[in-house]
Order: C-alpha cells, then sequence, then structure tokens
C-alpha cells in the first residue's frame, strides 16, 4: 500500500513538475516572438501592388494578406513571404482599397495590421501623345519681342508631345492617387480674372475656373489651370512612376518645334494657321473662359490647342538667345523663371504669336496657365 502511494506521489510530482516547465517554455517562448509593426503597400510601377510588413519579421510564419474596398474583398490568400507582390490587375478598379495583413508567429499569436493603397488603373492613364520627327529649324523672329532675338539654328532629337493640354480630369486622377497639395493649396490660392482686373485670391485652386468659381464636373475636359510649373512637374513626375514611361515638360525649344509643325511646318503665325480664330480660343473669341480641349483645329502634326485656351509651362529656365546653333537646348543655365508658351483665352494676336515668349516664377500659378506633357523617345 505505501508503495502504491509512492509510486502515485511520484508521478504527481513528475506531471506538476512537467507542466511547470511546459508553462515556463511556454511563457519563454512568447517573450522571445516580436512582432511587425505595421503594413505598407507601394507601386514601383503600375503592373504590381508590393506588399510588405514593416519591423520584425522573423518570428512570422504566415501572412493572410486582404484587399478590399468598401466592403468588398478583391483578394485574400495566403503566403509566409513579405514583402509580397500582387498583379495589380487583380483590383480591376480605381480607388483607395483597405489592406490588412493577417499575422501568426511562432509562439501561437495572431494579429492584424492595416494600411491602406491608392490605385489607378493604367488603362486610365493612356497619354495621346504626337512623335514629332527631329530636325533643325530657326527658332525665334526678326519682328518680335526682343528677347525672341536673334534668330538661331536648333538640331533636336525625334520626341513626343500630348496631343492635348492636360485636363481637370487628368489632374484629378493624380491628386485623387496622392493626396498631392499644389502650390495653391498651400500658399493660400491664385490669381482670377474679374472680367477687368487680376486680383489674387485665397482659397482658389485647381479645381477653380477663371473667375475662382468650383469647376462643375462638366467642365473636368478643360484645360487645368491655377497650376504652377513645381505641380506641373510633380505630375509628370507621378505619371512616369504609374505608366512607367519618362514623362516631362516640352522644353522651350520643343514646343516651337512642335507648335511650328514640325518638318511639315507651313511657316504660320500661329500653330497650324495664319488665321488664329480657327485653331484657338483667344482674347478676342473666349468669352473670357478656358474651353473643353480640341475644340479648334490641329496644326500640321495633328497637335490641339498650342495657341491659345492656355499658356503651358516649359521645362526650361528662362534666359536670352544667342545666334549660335544649338543641339536639343534646355534653356538657360541659372535663373529663377521658368517658360511658357502659347496664348490663352485672355490674349491678343500679338501675344499669341508662335516664337512669344512668357517667364514666371515656378510657384506662380494664374486662370490663365497650364500644360502638357512631352517624352523622349
Amino acid at each position: 500500500m505505501k508503495l502504491q502511494l509512492l509510486s502515485l506521489y511520484i508521478s504527481f510530482l513528475l506531471f506538476t513538475t512537467n507542466c511547470s516547465l511546459e508553462a515556463i517554455e511556454t511563457t519563454k517562448t512568447l517573450k522571445t516572438c516580436s512582432r511587425a509593426t505595421s503594413a505598407s503597400a507601394s507601386s514601383s510601377t503600375p503592373l504590381n501592388v508590393n506588399m510588405s510588413l514593416v519591423g520584425t519579421v522573423s518570428d512570422i510564419t504566415s501572412v493572410v494578406w486582404q484587399i478590399s474596398k468598401n466592403g468588398t474583398e478583391y483578394y485574400k490568400s495566403t503566403t509566409n513571404i513579405s514583402p509580397f507582390s500582387l498583379t495589380s490587375s487583380t483590383l480591376t478598379t480605381d480607388g483607395t482599397f483597405t489592406i490588412i495583413a493577417q499575422v501568426t508567429d511562432r509562439c501561437g499569436s495572431n494579429y492584424s495590421l492595416t494600411t491602406s493603397y491608392n490605385y489607378t488603373t493604367p488603362n486610365s492613364l493612356v497619354v495621346a501623345m504626337v512623335q514629332v520627327e527631329g530636325g533643325t529649324f530657326q527658332m525665334g523672329s526678326t519682328t518680335g519681342q526682343s528677347d525672341e532675338q536673334p534668330i538661331h539654328n536648333v538640331t533636336l532629337n525625334t520626341f513626343n508631345i500630348g496631343q492635348y493640354e492636360v485636363s481637370v480630369s487628368d489632374f484629378k486622377k493624380f491628386i485623387d492617387a496622392t493626396g498631392y497639395q499644389t502650390d495653391a493649396e498651400k500658399n493660400g490660392g491664385s490669381y482670377v480674372y474679374d472680367g477687368n482686373l487680376w486680383p489674387y485670391k485665397n482659397g482658389i485652386n485647381w479645381r477653380c475656373d477663371v473667375a475662382g468659381n468650383i469647376r462643375p464636373t462638366a467642365d473636368y475636359t478643360h484645360p487645368v489651370i491655377h497650376v504652377s510649373w513645381n505641380d506641373a512637374v510633380a505630375y509628370c513626375n507621378w505619371l512616369s512612376n504609374q505608366t512607367g514611361k519618362a514623362y516631362r515638360l516640352p522644353t522651350e525649344a520643343e514646343w516651337e518645334f512642335a507648335a511650328r509643325g514640325g518638318k511639315l511646318s507651313k511657316g504660320y503665325t500661329y500653330s497650324g494657321s495664319n488665321t488664329i480664330g480657327n485653331i484657338a480660343w483667344y482674347g478676342s473669341n473666349s468669352g473670357n473662359i478656358t474651353h473643353p480641349l480640341a475644340q479648334k483645329l490641329t496644326n500640321e502634326i495633328g497637335i490641339y490647342d498650342m495657341t491659345g485656351n492656355v499658356w503651358e509651362w516649359c521645362q526650361d529656365l528662362y534666359g536670352t538667345y544667342t545666334a549660335t546653333n544649338q543641339t536639343n537646348p534646355t534653356g538657360a543655365s541659372a535663373g529663377v523663371n521658368r517658360v511658357l508658351r502659347g496664348g490663352s483665352w485672355f490674349d491678343n494676336t500679338q501675344d499669341s504669336r508662335i516664337t512669344y515668349r512668357l517667364n514666371r516664377d515656378p510657384t506662380n500659378r494664374v486662370s490663365n496657365c497650364g500644360f502638357r506633357v512631352a517624352s523622349s523617345l
């Protein structure tokens, strides 16, 4: 009987000891498991979404990635990999997606990390471009303003330029995808036209029309205005990242060559005609407002609105011309102001000539200035 009791006592001790050891081991294991601190999602090209966990991931055994928008699930899968890349075509629609990483670690702990991702489908970012065959032309004018002189030979490589000015709708995609704040939004406002003067008004930005009123969606086919050179460059950089193509503003020389009609130029005063009303919205026919893109005739190589509607930012720093022959010039080597070309809905015939030059500070924004994009081949 004593032996039986002793045996039972020893078994009890062994059982409780094992339980204590397991509890200690579990406690030790839990203490040694580190957690990821957050989830992130980004895109290097429009073809994929890269999702990853931030922090220590060595103790993670599995991750369930779940992507949804407005309660609709677009993707859910299990992988032991972080980072994880998903083909963006899975998303099938533009907008802000919620991404949840459901994490399990080797200690048996489960926790979730959430982030968001703004996605724009590549096919909604198709940019209509016109290829301008390279060549040599005489840049400038003998009869214009002093800064249009002297005439000088310029040789350009073949390049692409936007067939249209960037519209309000185009620019809205950029803002929606990035949350970017324009110079007008960061610095208080923009210059508007009140029918007589150009007062500076607070609260005016790219969403507004010439007078500073919020545009209806019906106006989203108009060129975007109240945007600075800085804003135009930011748009080009975003567009490049989203499409995998290198977009930029045209150089001043590229702009003038394209406006002249490239190698098909007929020597017109305005881009596509000597009769400005056929190809442009300008001071005498615009009604002092912007107009939808591509309502007038194109120039010799199929580009719309190179004259009128809005002034267009160029890449170059503003500077004086020299008589020296140049190849692919990129403007002055020093200075502050950037070049604008083309005239606008407000301007007279003299200021709407192909060779006329304007320059402004890169933060400047006005209700008659916009831009178009270009790219090298």
